[in-house]
């Protein structure tokens, strides 16, 4: 493990996770993150109560994935005639969906424009300089970057985001990104299993049809005479 020198600028505790800031002795803005990203189970009234619980919790912004499985619930009851279908719920913190510097799926776009953000914000001699120098020029950052994505400026290869399927599509009840992108990739021929990365951008957030929100990296036309088109305000 590499040791680097410098000063310890913050740490905060939450509900769901502790924050680091380190500052190194060349200057270089650290953040390091561990978070809490609980998964549970629900064991719905029916099948039809099941059906639309499933479709609320897959509106939530902090559900990540839902699955049915087959789970025992009574710890007497050993024969497999009495296991019960239930809902497994993977989340993750509004929080940690917003801090994407250390995620692995984040478009490159955004790690490297939060990087930047926390060098300009820092990169001041005195603490006081933070609220007044660092801030305007952060501010200034974040002004000429939203004005780069809204004319359209940024390179659609650094707003892929990147996702694992947990499962076979099929299997899958509700259209997530990923699954709406695996779907249209299986679409054109594409063989894809469990395990397998999808890579996918936003196009068109807002569509009526989930199937055309977003398009998979493999089906993004390219070139000098065709325009890069993404989905600005998302």
């Amino acid at each position: 493990m590499n040791c680097s020198t410098g000063w310890l600028l913050d740490v905060s505790v939450g509900q769901n996770r502790t924050t680091i800031w380190i500052k190194t002795i060349e200057g270089i803005i650290l953040r390091l993150i561990d978070t809490y990203q609980p998964s549970f189970y629900v064991l719905p009234k029916d099948e039809y109560a099941g059906a639309d619980l499933f479709q609320i919790l897959s509106q939530q912004s902090i559900v990540k994935n839902l699955e049915w499985e087959d789970k025992f619930t009574d710890l007497f009851d050993l024969d497999r005639h009495g296991m019960k279908k239930l809902i497994c719920v993977y989340t993750e913190s509004k929080l940690y969906h917003n801090t994407l510097v250390k995620r692995h799926d984040a478009p490159n776009f955004i790690k490297e424009f939060q990087s930047e953000l926390l060098q300009t914000l820092f990169d001041c001699n005195e603490v006081a300089e933070v609220s007044s120098k660092g801030y305007d020029n952060a501010l200034l950052l974040v002004t000429r970057t939203i004005a780069k994505v809204m004319t359209g400026e940024i390179e659609v290869q650094d707003l892929v985001v990147s996702r694992l399927l947990r499962q076979d599509i099929d299997k899958y009840r509700s259209l997530f990104p990923h699954v709406s992108a695996a779907i249209r990739l299986r679409e054109v021929g594409k063989s894809l299993v469990r395990g397998d990365n999808i890579q996918y951008v936003f196009t068109d957030a807002q569509h009526k049809n989930p199937l055309c929100r977003v398009t998979p990296l493999g089906l993004i036309k390219q070139g000098e005479d065709q325009e890069q088109k993404y989905d600005k305000e998302k």
